[in-house]
């Protein structure tokens, strides 16, 4: 990119560099994920500031300068403001943005990833549904839009059709007539209807159903296993505050 740019994202991340300026992770559509300086976006009388915050969808002009890209203009479209109201919102948000900021490679268009995004930031701002619950359908389809998650309908061993019960590992579903040589854990019936419809579901309907505490904490259990060992903990800093949020909570 020479010259110039227009193109709408959501800010991830925002990283002082002076009195006046921040750097700005930016997760963009058709684009992926680029950092852009934002010179004077830290003073508070500049129109900028929302705009160019972090949890705030935005359209940005861009232009490259040398290795860098320096931010010209940028309108707010919509701004998720609102998970400020509570800790636990802004945690798992920012748990959210985090991820795909350490994960999702610079430069490169993941644009479904974006858009489920935008819509797990809704769902934490509309606070209809569990936030244990948003934060494993946004791990398992996270791990499945980067190629880590199997598919739950087929046994990873035998390739037979799973219709009830069955054992997840980290490498797979596995029915329950296969040998499995590592560590596995037993997902009832209603736990892989769970599953199921989260990988199989659209956007627009991912987070348009809920389940009982039970299943909920097993869903989070298991999903947190398969984060860990595809992703690895150690690097997302936000990851601990969500743990303790819900080694609170009584499921």
């Amino acid at each position: 990119m020479s010259g110039s740019f227009k193109a709408k994202g959501l800010v991830l991340k925002e990283i002082k560099t002076s009195n006046s300026d921040k750097l700005l992770i930016v997760f963009l559509k058709y684009i992926g994920k680029i950092s852009i300086l934002s010179r004077g976006a830290r003073l508070v009388k500049n129109k900028i500031l929302i705009s160019a915050s972090a949890f705030s969808y935005s359209q940005f002009v861009v232009k490259p300068i040398g290795s860098y890209y320096v931010l010209k203009e940028v309108s707010l479209i919509r701004s998720f403001y609102g998970l400020n109201r509570s800790y636990e919102s802004f945690c798992y948000a920012a748990y959210f943005c985090e991820l795909c900021e350490k994960f999702i490679p610079d430069m490169e268009p993941f644009d479904d990833m974006l858009l489920f995004l935008l819509h797990a930031l809704r769902a934490l701002e509309h606070d209809k549904l569990p936030y244990m619950l948003i934060r494993s359908i946004f791990e398992l389809k996270f791990l499945q839009d980067s190629g880590y998650m199997p598919n739950a309908h087929t046994c990873t061993c035998c390739s037979a059709l799973i219709k009830y019960r069955c054992r997840l590992t980290v490498h797979g579903f596995y029915c329950e007539h296969c040998h499995v040589d590592d560590t596995c854990y037993e997902i009832s019936h209603e736990s892989l209807i769970v599953f199921k419809y989260i990988l199989d579901s659209k956007v627009d309907s991912s987070f348009r159903f809920t389940v009982d505490k039970e299943i909920t904490s097993k869903i989070a259990f298991v999903t947190d296993i398969l984060v860990n060992f595809h992703l690895g903990y150690s690097g997302i800093n936000s990851k601990k505050f969500i743990k303790q949020i819900e080694s609170s909570q009584i499921i």
